[in-house]
C-alpha cells in the first residue's frame, strides 16, 4: 500500500488552529513592523520640517537679495539723475553767459551738436530695443 497525503481520498481536511507560540511570534512581528512604520513616518515628518526650514531660509535670502538689488539700482539712478541735472544747469549757465556776451551763434552751434548727439543716442537705444525684441521672439 502506498502512503497517501491526508485528504487525498476526497475528504476536506480541517485546518488546525495556529499554536499559541505561533500567534505570539506573529503578534511580535506585527508590533515590530508597526514600530518600524512609526519610525519611518517620524523620519519623513522631520525631513519635511527640515525641507520647509531650508525653503523658508532660501525665500528670506532671495527677498534680502532683491531688496539690496532694488536699493542699488535706485541709488545709481538717483546719482545719474543728479549728475545729469548738474550738467544741464552748467550748460544753461554757459549758454546764458555766452548769449549775454553776444555769442549766440556759438550757443546755436552747441545746441545743434547736443541735439544731434541726443538724437543719435535715441536712435541707438531704439535699434538696440528692437533687436532685443526680435531676438526674444525666436
Amino acid at each position: 500500500m502506498s502512503a497517501k497525503p491526508p485528504g487525498s481520498n476526497g475528504r476536506a481536511v480541517a485546518a488546525q488552529p495556529p499554536s499559541e507560540e505561533t500567534l505570539n511570534r506573529y503578534l511580535t512581528v506585527q508590533e515590530q513592523r508597526l514600530a518600524l512604520e512609526l519610525k519611518q513616518a517620524d523620519i519623513a515628518l522631520r525631513e519635511l520640517d527640515h525641507n520647509q526650514k531650508i525653503a523658508d531660509k532660501s525665500i528670506e535670502a532671495q527677498e534680502r537679495d532683491r531688496k539690496h538689488s532694488r536699493e542699488e539700482v535706485s541709488r545709481r539712478l538717483k546719482g545719474s539723475q543728479r549728475f545729469s541735472s548738474i550738467i544741464v544747469v552748467m550748460l544753461l549757465g554757459f549758454a546764458g553767459y555766452a548769449i549775454h556776451a553776444g555769442q549766440t551763434a556759438l550757443v546755436m552751434d552747441i545746441i545743434k551738436v547736443v541735439a544731434a548727439f541726443a538724437g543719435g543716442m535715441g536712435y541707438q537705444a531704439y535699434r538696440d530695443r528692437r533687436q532685443a525684441d526680435d531676438g526674444s521672439d525666436d
